[in-house]
């Protein structure tokens, strides 16, 4: 069933801030964002993101993380390159030729090279997937659509800790910055364009 902005927030002016566009088969990226081990036939462009230190001590981390680490609250912190929990789960790991990115913050486009690499591929359009809904996802969301990218998240792709979190960070995304669309959706559009373009 698809997922309609409009039934979560009838009041929102959808047709003045929306931002439709339709997804291009031949400039699409799936954005796989921090799909890590400790969380748990492709026919477009995959990228994925790892979010961690970089060294078992985490000192290189912004100080957000470092409290939560000191106060024990944050497992995840855990996570360090090297380590199991840093690796990409095995459900979904990586083929060879697809692209790989280590990341300290949130955002997946922060002080990173994806930017770089999806315009160097040729990608207009993001179609991103992974944990936590409002947190890494809304925020790399966020900057490619502030970057320029026609950006998507896919509703059922995503996750978090609550259910109402879920759908706020969703509604955030659908009001101004992009689309919600589920996998099912996505794919028919994809599948429809590349007849289309045929």
């Amino acid at each position: 069933m698809s997922w309609q902005a409009e039934q979560h927030d009838t009041e929102w002016p959808f047709e003045y801030h929306a931002t439709p566009f339709d997804l291009n088969p031949d400039s699409t990226a799936l954005l796989v964002v921090d799909m890590q081990a400790g969380d748990l036939v492709k026919d477009t462009r995959v990228v994925y993101t790892r979010n961690g230190a970089i060294t078992p001590h985490g000192e290189e981390v912004i100080a957000r993380l470092k409290s939560r680490k000191k106060r024990g609250t944050d497992i995840a912190s855990e996570r360090y390159r090297g380590a199991p929990e840093y690796e990409i789960a095995a459900e979904v790991f990586p083929t060879p030729d697809e692209l790989v990115v280590d990341k300290l913050t949130s955002s997946a486009f922060h002080n990173t090279m994806v930017d770089h690499a999806l315009r160097n591929f040729g990608i207009t359009d993001v179609v991103i997937t992974g944990v936590l809904t409002d947190m890494c996802i809304l925020g790399t969301a966020r900057v490619a659509a502030e970057l320029g990218y026609n950006t998507l998240i896919a509703e059922d792709a995503c996750g978090t800790l609550t259910q109402r979190a879920h759908d706020e960070a969703l509604l955030m995304h659908a009001r101004v910055f992009g689309r919600v669309a589920t996998t099912a959706d996505v794919i028919a559009e994809l599948s429809a364009r590349a007849r289309g373009n045929q």
